[in-house]
Parts: C-alpha cells; sequence; structure tokens
C-alpha cells in the first residue's frame, strides 16, 4: 500500500472523527467514512493479462455526504481513494529491457513467483441517486442506488514477489504502462447505509490507444463487483 494512500486514509479517518468529538465545541461534520471492498474483473483484455480474479482486489475509502431530496430520494456525492490491483495468472509483467526500454514480456530468474501484479491508485468522484422503498429519515433503511464514477490516476506500479535461491526478494517498478489518465463509469448498490453490496462498470478503456500489451488491437476495460461498510 503506497503512501498517498495512506495518507487519503488518515486524512479521511480524522474528518470522521472529528465529527464525533465535542458536538457542544463544533458542529458535527454532515457525512459518513466509506470503504469499498470488491474483486477486479478485465474484460476484452489480450490473452497474455489473464487475471487471477479473486486476488485482483480493489478497495477504496471515500468521505461521502448525503443529501435528501425526499423521504424515498437522496442524493450521495463522495470523493476517495481507490487501489486496483490486477494479479497476473502468468509469469508476465511489465519489466525493463537491455536497452532500458519498458516491455511486457517473461519474467526471467524469478525463482518461485509468489506475487504478480500492476497496481493503479485513482483519485475517484463517485455520485448516486438512492432510492428507499420504505422511506427514510436519515438515510437509514433498504436503497437502490445508481450513479457514476470519475477519477484520475495517481500513481501506478507492478509488483513482483519470488523466492530466489532461498532469499526472498521483492521488485517494484513506477511507470505510466500506457495506462489512461482519466477513467469514468456507472455504479448500481442495494442494501442498507452500514452494509451493502456494489457493482462497478468503467466505461474507459485501461490503456491509451494500441498501449494495451499483447494483442495489437485489444482494448481492455474493468468491472469491480463488492461489498461496502459504511457510517463510521
Amino acid at each position: 500500500m503506497n503512501k498517498c494512500f495512506l495518507v487519503a486514509i488518515l486524512f479521511i479517518s480524522s474528518l470522521s472523527l472529528m465529527a464525533q468529538e465535542d458536538r457542544y465545541a463544533q458542529p458535527e461534520l454532515p457525512g459518513n467514512l466509506m470503504v469499498d471492498i470488491g474483486m477486479n474483473v478485465l474484460q476484452g483484455g489480450p490473452d497474455e493479462m489473464s487475471l487471477q480474479n479473486f486476488n485482483s482486489r480493489s478497495v477504496g475509502v471515500y468521505y461521502s455526504h448525503m443529501f435528501k431530496i425526499s423521504d424515498r430520494f437522496t442524493f450521495n456525492p463522495a470523493i476517495g481513494i481507490t487501489a486496483e490491483k490486477l494479479r497476473f495468472d502468468s509469469n508476465l509483467n511489465y519489466q525493463l529491457d537491455s536497452d532500458l526500454a519498458l516491455t511486457f514480456d517473461t519474467l526471467q530468474n524469478r525463482g518461485d513467483l509468489r506475487t504478480n501484479k500492476l497496481a493503479i491508485n485513482y483519485v475517484d468522484l463517485p455520485f448516486e441517486l438512492r432510492f428507499y422503498p420504505t422511506k427514510t429519515i436519515d438515510g437509514e433503511g433498504l436503497f437502490i442506488g445508481i450513479g457514476g464514477i470519475v477519477g484520475a490516476r495517481l500513481e501506478s506500479h507492478t509488483k513482483v514477489k519470488y523466492e530466489f535461491e532461498g532469499v526472498n526478494r521483492t521488485e517494484k517498478l513506477r511507470d505510466r504502462f500506457g495506462l489512461q489518465d482519466f477513467r469514468f463509469g456507472l455504479q448500481g448498490r442495494v442494501g442498507l447505509r452500514g452494509i451493502h453490496v456494489f457493482y462497478k462498470y468503467y466505461f474507459s478503456e485501461l490503456y491509451r490507444d494500441g498501449r494495451a500489451p499483447g494483442e495489437e488491437f485489444a482494448t481492455p476495460n474493468t468491472w469491480t463487483i463488492g461489498l461496502n461498510i459504511s457510517g463510521f
């Protein structure tokens, strides 16, 4: 987990704690801390980028505010950081060749390969319209939500862990990797305020034109399904 993600967690957590301290001395901040934990799936990607979907995790930490429209509808915008992991199911990943050029190729001399992934961190602005079938006073109760997500790439890196000649080693390579700098998509949520399931689908392609590894015309994008815990 990189430094920017840790800073975001500490910052958003401090806002949530400030909202709970000394209500007579200062107004309570009108929002909630939200945590999304999910599984990433790559759609339309080349064969070289087959993933271990269960190990390709997504973790998002957001500060959300609810605007009540009526007893049945609320509008919920948020801001936060999302850490996306794409764990490859093969021994292919980005690396530097002998000319220090970036390539997507077989990892050589890595012994017993334990972890092989591409990590991408985004600052995201998710928003949604929530419908409460049985009405709500302060966002409690069953809801169905639909909305969108826009985000900007903060940082991306590869991480390879392996054992070679009895020594555990870790290698990281930071680069843009031909990835898009911005993304956008739709999201849906169903559940209660404190816990619910979500689905995110990104229409934007993962890579800039012609930058995906492997097949010349591959245009992969991603979707995520997972569980949310919020309200603390």
